[in-house]
């Protein structure tokens, strides 16, 4: 199971893609002009939808534990909810964990469009996203969250994503605890064994 971000691409054969969505599909912002907060599609997330949910006619559905009235405030709010076939949110297709974490009901999506957990793939940005897909067993696509402004869908549409793990981590403590030190890059790592 694709998972952490790790080589992702859209897999061929999908028929459903379900898509988490607050730091997913939208991002909360402050407005320049105004300094009001508002939220906006990610980078790439009109193309994105252009090209799967139009062009290819493959059904992408939003999923979030938040109540119905913020998803569809949120979603309309970026421009994006009559884009998506579905919304699923806390009404209709959360449950309840013990110790009063939440799990979105990947399931119910799957059994509205008939398609089998192989044939579908969620995109979210958060170990509980990645722990759902696990549990109803849905490939799943690891995409950083608002940590990492420069990241846009459309790397998703001809794959694979550049992203790994360490990626992601470096990332979140760089945005959200930047008084932590700062992981290695990945990519200026050099080998200790290699001689030259």
């Amino acid at each position: 199971m694709t998972s952490l971000g790790g080589t992702t691409a859209i897999p061929a054969g999908v028929r459903l893609i379900i898509i988490d969505c607050f730091d997913t599909l939208v991002s909360l912002q402050t407005q320049v002009v105004s300094g009001q907060k508002s939220y906006v599609a990610r980078k790439g997330v009109p193309l994105f939808l252009e090209h799967f949910a139009t062009q290819a006619k493959i059904p992408v559905v939003a999923i979030s534990d938040a109540p119905s009235a913020e998803v569809h405030a949120a979603l309309a709010q970026a421009g994006i909810a009559d884009r998506l076939a579905r919304l699923y949110h806390s009404g209709n297709s959360s449950e309840t964990l013990p110790g009063g974490l939440t799990r979105k009901r990947l399931d119910l999506p799957l059994a509205d469009y008939g398609v089998p957990a192989v044939q579908a793939v969620y995109i979210g940005d958060s170990k509980m996203d990645e722990r759902a897909a696990e549990h109803w067993r849905v490939p799943f696509i690891r995409v950083p969250g608002p940590e990492d402004p420069s990241f846009s869908f459309k790397a998703l549409l001809h794959g694979p994503s550049r992203y790994s793990s360490a990626e992601f981590s470096a990332a979140f403590v760089k945005h959200y605890r930047p008084d932590q030190p700062q992981l290695p890059d990945p990519a200026n790592r050099t080998d200790p064994d290699a001689h030259g």
